[in-house]
């Protein structure tokens, strides 16, 4: 972190680089905190809008001081913005009607009673699923569970769907509500009896949620289950009057099969997170 001084960040970057130096390494890319598995990736637009739950924030002059340090653009980070009383398009209808006609397919959703079994799910999906995205680092076992011991507390069980082939579970979906309303009316390690009530009452006005991950085994995909997963959890999502707005994030920007959909859906990539990188 640094103010808005260039002769600051430049200390900081100039001690950074000459650290890695150090170790051997011949490039610095960032941020990440620390991987692409956690938040990363700096905001380049949108400064007007608060962060979304576990999706960064930065001020804009950020941006101009790696710029000016001689840092380049990697990858960009899309976050989509939809109305959550969106019409599903007909092509998704069809696909999914046809994918389901296809195949012995069924859905359930999260069970809170079996977290650790459901834990163990997820985390043979996840893996399988983004082992060919840019960027991606598989998780160790010991590392998903750690990441998703803060999730139990906030998750809601009917925003997170599984998908079934023949009994077997071949992918998931999960959603947070944007529990991040509620964070910013609390004052900074105020933990009082009437903060713990804001935060309370304040979870029953949050109106958008967002979207977290996706993800597909390797053996199931071709077949059309993000569609179904997408119609499950929209479905799921306009029950409650509340939410105005999904947020589906991130999604690499050359990931076309992830990003059609959600064009189709009537989604806007509205902010762009940007990871940058420097030959050493």
């Amino acid at each position: 972190e640094a103010i808005d001084n260039v002769e600051v960040a430049n200390l900081l970057i100039t001690t950074a680089k000459k650290a890695l130096k150090d170790q051997g390494l011949s490039s610095i890319q960032g941020p990440m905190n620390p991987g692409t598995n956690y938040e990363c990736g700096l905001l380049v637009d949108r400064f007007d809008d608060a962060p979304q739950i576990m999706m960064t924030y930065n001020p804009p002059y950020y941006v101009n001081q790696l710029e000016h340090l001689g840092f380049s653009k990697a990858m960009d980070l899309l976050a989509y913005n939809v109305d959550a009383h969106f019409t599903m398009p007909k092509i998704i209808m069809d696909i999914a009607a046809r994918t389901e006609k296809k195949s012995k397919i069924t859905f359930r959703t999260l069970n809170l009673k079996k977290w650790n079994e459901e834990l163990d799910i997820m985390f043979d999906i996840y893996n399988s699923a983004w082992e060919a995205n840019w960027g991606f680092v598989p998780m160790t076992k010991d590392e998903f569970y750690h990441t998703a011991k803060d999730l139990k507390s906030i998750v809601d069980p009917e925003l997170v769907h599984f998908a079934l082939v023949d009994g077997v579970v071949a992918g998931f979906i999960l959603t947070l509500p944007d529990l991040n309303q509620v964070f910013k009316q609390i004052p900074s390690g105020n933990l009082s009896p009437m903060a713990l009530f804001k935060i309370l009452t304040a979870k029953k006005r949050i109106n958008r949620v967002r979207v977290i991950t996706m993800g597909i085994k390797k053996e199931f995909r071709k077949i059309g289950l993000e569609t179904l997963l997408y119609k499950h959890n929209h479905i799921a999502i306009k029950k409650n009057p509340l939410i105005k707005n999904i947020e589906m994030s991130w999604i690499l920007e050359n990931n076309l099969e992830m990003n059609k959909p959600l064009i189709r859906m009537g989604g806007e990539a509205y902010k762009r997170y940007r990871l940058y990188e420097m030959d050493l």
